[in-house]
């Protein structure tokens, strides 16, 4: 299949670099993949035939919005199960900051709380743009559309992450955005469903979430091995942390400072702890550590 790729930019704080996002031109049909914040799809006319979201974050997620406002009925949003679950729910972003804090012992600050009122309000406009416009499972609903297209499940960046490939182009959303410095749900799970997305045979060009709008395969998986190098030095200074107490409990929150020892700023900080879940759960997952959540904050020791 033929296709034309065209990348649209948005920026918003808290972002740390634009997002990319893309329209996709093939034949008669054309895809819009991600929609950025909103800003873009609020002053440009692009016109999809369908939209495929990678996953649900507000940058990837907030174009919604505008779409929806503009009342084009034949519009198809299609996602993967997990995004569609998440969009419906908005609250998570309040319960999640409440759990990030608990666990690693972070105390919200009257500037954290308006932060996440904030991003609870974006998410509920998005949510309701969601449910206005209909989201379907990404299967079905690209098939409906008679578009030539595959999809992966590439868990990693956020559990719901999906990868998508048209043509020969392969979108990846934020599990590679053209530097090392991904943030992570499962650094596992990350690895393995990447190698096996940039192993397909049947692509030529990656679209990165953020950065360049485009990446050959091999600078890909540059950045695929750059990302994993430095995880895993975070994963070992982690282990390393939980080790010093010699197979007793050590305070989550002792585990963070070895981590991250001096974010720069109260929002740099709590991204810090989220990624730090994210290691916890991959260790966890893979028995080396045992997380007891019943206290903040939580309590991690070694295995065995």
């Amino acid at each position: 299949m033929e296709v034309e790729v065209a990348v649209f930019r948005d920026y918003e704080f808290p972002l740390d670099k634009p997002v990319n996002f893309y329209l996709v031109r093939a034949g008669s049909v054309s895809v819009l993949v991600d929609t950025g914040t909103g800003r873009t799809l609020s002053t440009q006319a692009l016109n999809p035939s369908v939209v495929v979201l990678t996953h649900y974050h507000w940058d990837h997620s907030g174009g919604l919005v505008p779409l929806a406002r503009s009342g084009r009925g034949a519009l198809r949003v299609c996602a993967s199960r997990r995004t569609i679950e998440q969009l419906s729910r908005p609250s998570w972003v309040l319960e999640h900051m409440e759990t990030v804090g608990r666990a690693v012992g972070l105390r919200a600050g009257p500037g954290e709380r308006a932060f996440a009122e904030a991003m609870y309000s974006r998410y509920s406009a998005i949510s309701e743009a969601a449910s206005a416009l209909g989201v379907e499972e990404v299967g079905e609903c690209l098939s409906k559309m008679g578009v030539v297209a595959d999809w992966l499940e590439c868990p990693g960046h956020s559990d719901d992450h999906i990868c998508v490939e048209l043509g020969r182009h392969l979108f990846v959303g934020d599990n590679i955005i053209g530097s090392p410095n991904v943030t992570l749900s499962n650094t596992y799970k990350y690895f393995e469903s990447m190698t096996l997305a940039l192993a397909r045979p049947s692509f030529a060009t990656v679209h990165p979430g953020h950065g360049p709008g485009a990446l050959t395969r091999t600078d890909a998986a540059s950045l695929l091995v750059e990302t994993m190098r430095r995880k895993r030095r975070r994963l070992a200074l982690a282990i390393a942390a939980a080790a010093r107490g010699g197979g007793r409990w050590v305070g989550l929150d002792e585990v963070y400072r070895t981590v991250y020892p001096a974010p720069p700023n109260p929002v740099v900080a709590w991204v810090a702890a989220r990624s730090l879940l994210g290691y916890l759960a991959s260790l966890e997952s893979d028995g080396v550590v045992e997380v007891d959540r019943s206290r903040s904050p939580w309590r991690v020791r070694l295995m065995g």
